[in-house]
C-alpha cells in the first residue's frame, strides 16, 4: 500500500500497528528457539516489523496533512519512510535466505523489482513531502482523495485480498 496513494486506506486499523509489532516480537520469539525452521519466523518477523510502521502510515500522513501538522509530515518523510526503507532491507535479506533455503532463484527477480519499487517508491514519497513543507508544492494532490474501499460493495474495514500485484500496487491501470 502506497503512502501517499493508499489504495488499501480504507481498509487499515490504527490497531494493525500494534498488533503487527506484537506479531513481530512473538515471531523473534519462536526464531531464536533455533528449530529447523527457525529463518521462516524469523523473515515473517521481519516483515511484521515492517508493517509495524507501514500498516497506518497512509492514513496517518494523510490525516496530518488535512491538519497541516507539518511536524508530523517532516517526521514521516526525515524518519518513519526511511525507517520502514531500511526494514524493508532487512526483511529482504531474511526472505532471501529463506527463499533460496526452499527454491531455486528463477522468479525471486520478481520480489526484488517489487521491493525495489516500494523502496523507490518510500524515497519519492519523503521526497514530496519534504518539496511540499519546502513550499515546492502548493498541495500534495493525492492526499486530497478520498480513500475508497477496495472493493465495490464497500467493506470499509475488512481485510483485504488481492491475488494480483497489480490489483494492488496501484489504483491506475498498469
Amino acid at each position: 500500500n502506497d503512502p501517499l496513494c493508499g489504495v488499501a486506506d480504507a481498509h487499515c486499523r490504527p490497531e494493525m500497528k500494534n498488533y503487527y509489532s506484537r506479531a513481530a516480537h512473538t515471531l523473534l520469539d519462536l526464531s531464536l528457539k533455533r528449530g529447523k525452521f527457525a529463518y521462516i519466523f524469523d523473515y515473517f518477523s521481519a516483515l511484521c516489523d515492517v508493517l509495524s510502521l507501514k500498516a497506518d502510515i497512509g492514513n496517518e500522513i494523510r490525516r496530518a496533512y488535512a491538519a497541516k501538522d507539518n511536524t508530523f509530515l517532516k517526521n514521516a518523510a526525515e524518519k518513519t519512510l526511511p525507517e520502514i526503507k531500511e526494514k524493508i532491507a532487512v526483511f529482504y535479506e531474511k526472505y532471501k535466505k529463506a527463499r533460496l533455503a526452499e527454491n531455486k532463484s528463477f522468479g525471486f527477480e520478481i520480489t526484488q523489482i517489487r521491493l525495489g519499487g516500494l523502496m523507490f517508491r518510500l524515497e519519492n514519497c519523503a521526497r514530496v513531502i519534504k518539496e511540499y513543507l519546502a513550499g515546492e508544492r502548493e498541495e500534495i494532490d493525492s492526499l486530497k482523495s478520498a480513500r475508497l474501499p477496495f472493493y465495490a460493495s464497500g467493506g470499509a474495514g475488512e481485510d483485504v485480498f488481492a491475488e494480483k500485484y497489480s490489483e494492488i500496487a496501484t489504483a491506475s491501470i498498469l
